[in-house]
């Protein structure tokens, strides 16, 4: 139960306490140096607050940039335990429906015991992509290591392999991230071994 709530924004709220020092100052019948000794105080609780939610404000948007690297990196390393648990529990699903032309995000939050839109949320903070790109990116990367390590293997097997209902729409997957067709990017691997 503790790891969904890692995912939760801490929200910091500070509310002007002066018109309730001096509403106590007056009812407790405060002297005037009193009164000024706990607006003084107010104020530096003010001021506290106000360099704790900068330094918040800095943590988070550094966590933003960090959130932001290269998609090219499988599981991002994160600091929390629960977060890397949660990553590699999200890898094991992956690798074990990689096969399935059906399996769908939806799942992925159902075998997690979370909402989608939770799942959804804390996916994206922890790698910085959506869960359809990261599946995606995670297939491409696939195909390419069985195109070059495994040159038995026809496109057809690679696509059903990687849950692929048709070479078609695989090709074109694999075009649009590398610009290249996977018979293309097979004769690239064969020309260099040849060369």
């Amino acid at each position: 139960m503790g790891e969904l709530y890692t995912i939760l924004p801490y929200i910091l709220l500070s509310g002007t306490l002066t018109l309730i020092v001096i509403y106590q100052g007056f009812r407790y019948r405060k002297s005037k140096s009193q009164l000024q000794a706990l607006l003084e105080t107010e104020k530096e609780e003010r001021i506290r607050m106000e360099e704790l939610l900068q330094t918040i404000q800095n943590e988070m948007a550094e966590l933003q940039k960090n959130s932001q690297q290269e998609e090219s990196e499988p599981l991002p390393m994160t600091a929390n335990n629960n977060d890397q648990r949660f990553l590699e529990h999200i890898s094991t699903i992956l690798e074990k429906n990689l096969d399935n032309p059906d399996f769908i995000i939806d799942e992925f939050a159902r075998e997690l015991g979370l909402s989608r839109t939770v799942f959804y949320s804390k996916f994206k903070s922890l790698t910085g992509m959506t869960p359809n790109d990261y599946v995606m990116n995670y297939k491409m990367k696939r195909a390419t290591h069985l195109l070059q390590n495994h040159p038995e293997l026809q496109i057809t097997d690679i696509t059903y392999q990687l849950g692929f209902c048709s070479p078609r729409y695989f090709s074109r997957c694999f075009k649009m991230q590398f610009n290249i067709t996977p018979t293309e990017y097979r004769k690239q691997l064969n020309g260099q071994e040849n060369a």
